[in-house]
């Protein structure tokens, strides 16, 4: 049987899971913000498509300390920011989220959810747009070193 969603929940349980597994990053509180929600500042951005019960896609928002951070907690070793081995783990990490979304979003509707192959963004003062049509909400993180991420989630 369905439990009821709160997909604020499922977002959050989902990077717990990452956070549990392979990259322990402390986070002090996860803030929702409906449509129209300021992004924390970011360089790079992983993409993954989802349908099944929701169509949509979820969006990784890093800054480029942070996917750096990140991308040496998941090799092991230090990289540097501009290594390209950050764009790499960015989509991996994106990946990971999306498939704990993925289980988190199956468990709560009792339905079969399939994710697309994820897409990397790295640059600066780019948007992420969506179709008209769609809803997004963002999930800001933060760290307990006071930076911040976010996950965003557009739904059809």
């Amino acid at each position: 049987m369905a439990r009821k969603m709160d997909l604020k929940d499922v977002i959050a349980n989902s990077f717990a899971v990452l956070a549990q597994t392979m990259l322990p990053i402390p986070i002090a509180d996860v803030v929702e913000e409906k449509e129209n929600g300021v992004t924390p500042p970011h360089d790079l951005s992983g993409i993954i498509a989802f349908s099944g019960p929701m169509e949509g896609m979820l969006t990784l928002h890093l800054n480029k300390k942070l996917a750096a951070q990140m991308t040496s907690l998941l090799l092991g070793f230090e990289v540097d920011e501009s290594s390209p081995d950050v764009s790499d783990a960015v989509g991996e990490i994106t990946n990971i989220l999306a498939g704990n979304f993925k289980t988190e979003l199956g468990q709560l509707t009792g339905k079969s959810i399939e994710i697309s192959i994820p897409s990397v963004i790295r640059g600066q003062q780019y948007e992420v747009e969506s179709l008209s049509g769609t809803k997004t909400n963002q999930y800001i993180f933060h760290t307990s070193d006071g930076d911040a991420f976010a996950i965003k989630l557009t739904v059809k």
